[in-house]
């Protein structure tokens, strides 16, 4: 186990998730203060995909050339001055403008993230790392939520919930300038990969994208459902929470426990199972039941774990397809969720997350069935 590649991975996951999640309790308060409707609301979560999706396009070039370490430090950097620009949101285009922006910041934080687990640990112990580091994603967004609502019902200005991150991102690049491999390229003894995929690579790539959907618009869109059925914002945003507890604990459980054998039967329970729930939960108005989609938690980094191990001579290309596509991906859905809430009502848009991950699990259907011909 490389312990200084796996904690790299964990402190930059932790950053993203917490940047990623503040997002989704501050989508009300946005379209209060700058008079974004639904469809305006969902043009700032498209902008932040798209800004993702061209950072994360960028990394594979990049990757061939620069170092892990370097580009840990810059995007830590970059990070530092997105968050000192909240500070000059001023109106409604400010707002969409900085969004894009804050989105390739967290997609190049939580990519590094994914770069540097899924490279911390030899074949045997992959999954266990990738579940581990994950398990940080839904720590930190476990607790985003929670500062989120207390900071906005104090009336604080909510520029702060990023720029009290500046000191922990100085820090990070310190970390990763300190213990970051200078040449992770000849350590691993891994020369320039191809961009190009075969059909099974890009079957893995379609699981993701659709899965990633699913998990971010149940997650994205929560607080801002349950304040469409009467709820409060402390409420959604504890709603929210628990979303991220249960996806917390899932992937602490499959860290801790999961052998490769259960792999296949663990990506089919954490599909299905939360899609019920969640569904049963809109059908019956047992609203407790929809934060319980937090169950898809293992469903990521066993997948991404069992797609690099299938693939060891392009896994770095995989992931970063996978993070890119699903940039793009996410982009559409947001813009049809504001589609749909302001035409239809954000009731009928909510059901898009289990349209989502019934679309992810034929494509899982199909993926593992390619691996296995």
């Amino acid at each position: 186990m490389r312990w200084s590649w796996f904690f790299c991975g964990v402190f930059f996951l932790l950053l993203s998730a917490y940047m990623d999640n503040v997002r989704g309790t501050l989508l009300p308060v946005l379209s209060q203060l700058y008079l974004l409707d639904y469809q305006q609301a969902g043009q700032f979560l498209v902008l932040g995909q798209l800004g993702a999706f061209v950072a994360t396009a960028i990394l594979l070039p990049i990757s061939n050339r620069w170092t892990l370490r370097r580009i840990g430090i810059v995007a830590c950097l970059v990070c530092v001055l997105i968050s000192i620009s909240s500070y000059f949101v001023s109106s409604k285009f400010m707002a969409l403008a900085w969004g894009g922006c804050l989105g390739a910041g967290i997609a190049f934080l939580g990519s590094l993230s994914s770069l540097f687990s899924e490279k911390s640990a030899d074949l045997e112990y992959k999954t266990r790392a990738m579940a581990a580091c994950h398990a940080t994603y839904g720590f930190a967004s476990f607790f985003a939520p929670i500062i989120a609502s207390t900071v906005l019902v104090k009336k604080i200005e909510w520029q702060y919930l990023y720029i009290a991150l500046i000191p922990a991102l100085f820090l990070l690049s310190l970390f990763c300038f300190k213990f970051a491999p200078q040449n992770m390229t000849s350590d691993l003894s891994q020369h320039k990969q191809s961009i190009k995929l075969s059909r099974k690579q890009w079957f893995s790539v379609a699981v993701v994208i659709f899965y990633v959907g699913g998990e971010v618009l149940s997650a994205m869109w929560m607080t801002s459902w349950f304040l469409s059925v009467g709820k409060t914002i402390e409420e959604g945003a504890w709603a929210t929470s628990l979303f991220f507890m249960l996806m917390t604990l899932t992937r602490l459980a499959c860290a801790f426990f999961a052998k490769p054998q259960w792999v296949k039967s663990i990506l089919w329970l954490s599909i299905l199972v939360p899609s019920l729930l969640f569904s049963l939960g809109r059908v019956f108005e047992i609203y407790w039941l929809i934060p319980f989609m937090g169950l898809v938690g293992p469903f990521f980094p066993l997948f991404v774990a069992y797609s690099s191990a299938n693939n060891p001579a392009q896994s770095r290309t995989i992931i970063i397809w996978m993070l890119t596509a699903m940039q793009g991906l996410l982009a559409v859905v947001n813009l049809a969720t504001g589609y749909f809430a302001d035409h239809f009502g954000l009731g009928t848009a909510y059901w898009l997350p289990v349209l989502l991950m019934g679309i992810c699990a034929i494509l899982l259907h199909k993926n593992l069935e390619v691996k296995e011909n």
